[in-house]
């Protein structure tokens, strides 16, 4: 690197060590180092002027991402650390039991007793909750990992309606989009509300999301509800489709009486807590009729209900149908919709 290259990396307003999990996402990557690039100089040379950035690893040696895309890190774990306002550690594919290399894991570990900050993006969560550094943490955790985190880590406070969480010292975010919008908050933190503005215009995005906005519910046609309390109700609700929670359960995590749960769901639903939370195991068993060769009753257990009569009961009330209808239907379309493709793939060789 030139000596010029060095200054400017000294001068920093910001500097990042990105620590690259086995199986890491190149989109958490990329969010962070797009955001980054074009903060860190005035004009689009990408110049580490105003922040800086590094890429580490076990190794130098290249390491291949979730997408099968390989980045190669330019430092190892065993670098100077001395400098950086953060240590981003970035996940992607969990690994067996989410048992990491111990390299990684004492790596955290010494960050955390040496004051370095730490970030956990995507499935970086784990590995910090693997190292012990969660206890007690609100952890912003992707909404598919949730009931995974939790069976692993019972200790840390697993939270899916919010984007990214600060808390005692350590960030922690979802993943995915979301990653550009913690770069964003770094950058306005560090850079200041100009850089962000410049950022937003080269990345031809709208604007930054709130910490606490929500992330997308589980099924899209759930609305997005403004009241806070509802939308954590729901995402508690789509959490535990198959060990379904106690409605007074539901109401003391929410600090609220049972009575109030119930007028919330009424005024912004028309249904009782109970009654909406059934709707959502029932379109969650019509998606797995329609997306899956499970069986029927493993469908009905699988979506918290006693047996499959249990289940088609209330599903004939809500879809005037059978599940084994609608599994019977869709296979007919698909059925029907084959030899149409045989033939259009026939007559595209042909030609």
């Amino acid at each position: 690197m030139r000596p010029q290259s060095l200054s400017r990396k000294a001068e920093c307003k910001l500097k990042v060590a990105m620590v690259l999990l086995p199986n890491f996402t190149l989109l958490a990557l990329s969010c962070l180092t797009e955001v980054l690039r074009h903060a860190a100089d005035d004009g689009d040379e990408s110049r580490q002027v105003n922040c800086s950035w590094d890429l580490l690893s076990v190794s130098t040696n290249p390491i291949m991402s979730s997408s099968g895309i390989t980045v190669t890190p330019n430092k190892t774990l065993e670098c100077d650390l001395t400098g950086y306002d953060y240590i981003v550690i970035i996940g992607g594919k969990l690994p067996k039991d989410c048992l990491y290399p111990d390299a990684y894991i004492q790596f955290i570990k010494s960050c955390r007793q040496q004051g370095n900050k730490l970030i956990g993006m995507c499935t970086g969560t784990f590995a910090l909750a693997r190292a012990g550094i969660l206890k007690n943490v609100r952890t912003a955790l992707h909404w598919y990992h949730y009931q995974e985190f939790r069976s692993h880590f019972p200790s840390s406070i697993a939270v899916t309606d919010e984007l990214y969480i600060e808390d005692r010292n350590i960030i922690t975010c979802a993943g995915g989009a979301a990653s550009s919008d913690l770069a964003l908050y770094l950058v306005e933190k560090h850079l200041g509300k100009g850089k962000v503005i410049k950022c937003l215009r080269h990345l031809i995005l709208i604007s930054a999301r709130e910490a606490r906005q929500s992330q997308t519910p589980f099924d899209l046609d759930i609305p997005q509800f403004s009241d806070v309390r509802l939308r954590k109700a729901v995402f508690l609700m789509e959490q535990n489709l198959e060990d379904t929670l106690e409605i007074t359960q539901l109401a003391n995590t929410l600090s609220l009486s049972q009575r109030q749960l119930n007028r919330l769901f009424l005024e912004h639903t028309g249904m009782s807590p109970s009654a909406y939370y059934r709707s959502l195991r029932l379109r969650h068993a019509r998606w797995l009729l329609d997306n899956s060769e499970q069986p029927l009753d493993h469908i009905a257990l699988g979506c918290g209900f006693s047996d499959l009569s249990h289940l088609t009961r209330y599903y004939k009330k809500q879809y005037k149908q059978t599940p084994g209808s609608t599994r019977s239907l869709r296979k007919k379309a698909q059925a029907e919709l084959e030899p149409e493709q045989s033939g259009s793939l026939a007559e595209f060789m042909h030609e």
